[in-house]
């Protein structure tokens, strides 16, 4: 199930600012879904800022791939005021 609002709620103040949900929306297309993600490693450079690794199998949607594939993702997280947003590129 994909929760983009969810999701988006979850990114910090300032690119929600500049980014509607829709925009944010249509940065994904539907050519993968996402299998299993699990957080793999927590790495914090300061206390406002931390680097998550997240392992997770990727089913491409496309003729020629059958099984999913293991892959990772990487994410930075940073605090502000006391909350954990998810920091967008």
């Amino acid at each position: 199930e994909k929760k983009y609002d969810q999701a988006y709620a979850y990114l910090t103040p300032s690119y929600r600012a500049l980014n509607s949900p829709e925009s944010y929306r249509g940065r994904f297309g539907d050519g993968a879904k996402w299998i299993e993600p699990k957080v793999a490693n927590v790495e914090c450079s300061t206390e406002e800022r931390c680097v998550v690794t997240v392992k997770l199998k990727v089913l491409v949607v496309a003729r020629g791939f059958g099984k999913p594939i293991d892959s990772n993702m990487t994410e930075t997280w940073l605090k502000e005021d006391g909350q954990w947003w998810y920091y967008q590129h």
